[in-house]
């Protein structure tokens, strides 16, 4: 069973562009690659814009993609669909990752409202 989640970066008024991961989306791994390796907006827009993973690697080269550009982009804020996630990471616009737990389905998330889980201290 696959822990899926969605990486994205907060754009100016209070709008996401996220992509969508199958695999190891736990804060130990997905979030410790993302604080590690992904520290700039240039990195994280670089990630985003190849589209939806399979899985995530340290480098851009090393990840896996499924290679069919697909993104989700939301217009309406703060709201985030449902893709069958867990946790949702946001690379927010003070340039540091913030990761919400997603604790029961719903069509749609306020993402603000979602449980946070510190990604600095915890893992």
């Amino acid at each position: 069973m696959s822990t899926r989640c969605l990486i994205g970066v907060e754009l100016k008024g209070r709008k996401y562009k996220y992509i969508y991961c199958q695999s190891d989306g736990y804060p130990e791994y997905v979030g410790k690659i993302l604080i590690e390796n992904y520290t700039t907006r240039k990195k994280v827009n670089e990630l985003i814009k190849r589209g939806n993973l399979s899985s995530l690697g340290e480098t851009i080269d090393e990840c896996k993609f499924y290679n069919d550009g697909e993104l989700y982009q939301i217009d309406y804020l703060p709201f985030i669909q449902e893709h069958h996630q867990e946790y949702i990471y946001m690379f927010n616009l003070e340039n540091e990752w913030v990761c919400k737990a997603v604790d029961k389905p719903f069509p749609f998330y306020d993402f603000d409202i979602l449980r946070e889980i510190d990604l600095y201290h915890e893992i």
